[in-house]
């Protein structure tokens, strides 16, 4: 999550659900777990995903605990909260086909077909979302101001941020066989340091623009934050890869959250969050998006429940799940705080 003046916005990157994920504890962190409890459920925290109801997969928000259901298949990939109002992005299907759009409470409004959104900001009253459109076979990143869309030069926008009536995404583009991490302020393109990864959340506070996500340094991928084009590593586990999927800025500090390759654990991932550089972990499989407010971390993702994926939310290192449980597949890939 990324919170900046008077815009929440959230950025998720989509990754593959692995089976046997457990909830086995690694890192410096023990926290506690807290399931369903209406003690810890806060109704200003807001998180978007979807469950599975061993049909299909369906959009949905949860408020504190609290379960919206938008459609009967499609995902939501982002979500921003702007004046108690609860917006969320991603798709539907209708026949055959995923149609993109974006929700303002439960009433969806469609963007162009052939075409993936990954992420949602509101900025002066306007929705922002970004992805990308297909132009035959071609992958074009984007942004679309309501349902207009800005094309922008490379391969796919994974996150966007709305500052000064500016829309900054961040994504990558192709060159060669690899995958190099950007950002775009409008459409001009600052590419960041670091070959075969991607920027998958973005940030702008004052007039800096921090974006987070990977690199491969020729041995595994490397979580990283950059300020500006500058790079900072962030340490996942001993041995392979890990994943910054989000960012966040509050008080001058930087927030990521992702997850980190860990071989005791039953799924071989741990959620985690780093305050600065520093780490922490969190009970679970993956961690999707951080927002902070009022001094106090907010992440979101997923963890393991016997053979099913529960949706969840922590409050510093507080587990709290979210209805979706006793399906096969659940995820909560953004947060925000009204």
């Amino acid at each position: 999550m990324k919170k900046t003046a008077g815009v929440i916005i959230i950025a998720i990157l989509t990754c593959a659900m692995l089976p046997q994920c457990g909830s086995k504890r690694a890192g410096p962190t023990a926290p506690a777990i807290v399931q369903n409890t209406a003690a810890v459920a806060d109704s200003r925290i807001c998180t978007g995903g979807f469950y599975f109801d061993g049909v299909s997969n369906n959009p949905c928000f949860w408020e504190g605990t609290a379960r919206t259901v938008l459609s009967e298949n499609g995902v939501i990939n982002g979500i921003a909260v702007s004046g108690g109002v609860v917006y969320t992005a991603g798709y539907y299907r209708s026949g055959d086909e995923n149609i993109p759009c974006y929700w303002t409470g439960a009433a969806r409004t469609d963007l162009d077909k052939d075409a993936f959104v990954n992420s949602i900001a509101v900025a002066d009253g306007l929705v922002y979302t970004a992805g990308y459109r297909m132009d035959g076979g071609r992958t074009i990143p984007c942004y679309w101001t309501g349902t207009e869309h800005t094309d922008l030069p490379g391969t796919e926008a994974m996150a966007l941020a709305v500052a000064g009536g500016t829309a900054y995404t961040a994504g990558y583009y192709h060159s060669g066989d690899a995958d190099i991490p950007c950002f775009w302020t409008g459409t001009r393109r600052t590419v960041l340091a670091g070959s075969k990864g991607r920027a998958n959340s973005i940030a702008v506070s004052g007039n800096t623009v921090y974006t987070a996500g990977y690199y491969n340094n020729g041995n595994r991928n490397v979580p990283c934050y950059w300020i500006g084009a500058v790079r900072t590593d962030l340490a996942g586990g001993a041995a392979g890869d890990a994943y910054a999927e989000s960012i966040a800025v509050s008080g001058g500090v930087v927030y990521t959250a992702g997850y980190y390759y860990n071989n005791s654990s039953e799924c071989g991932w741990t959620p985690c969050y780093w305050t600065g550089s520093v780490r922490t972990d969190l009970d679970g499989a993956k961690a999707r998006s951080i927002a902070v407010s009022g001094g106090t971390v907010y992440t979101s993702g997923y963890c393991r429940n016997d053979f099913s994926y529960v949706p969840c939310y922590w409050t510093g290192t507080v587990r709290t799940d979210l209805d979706g449980y006793g399906f096969v597949l659940a995820d909560a890939r953004g947060v925000a705080v009204k």
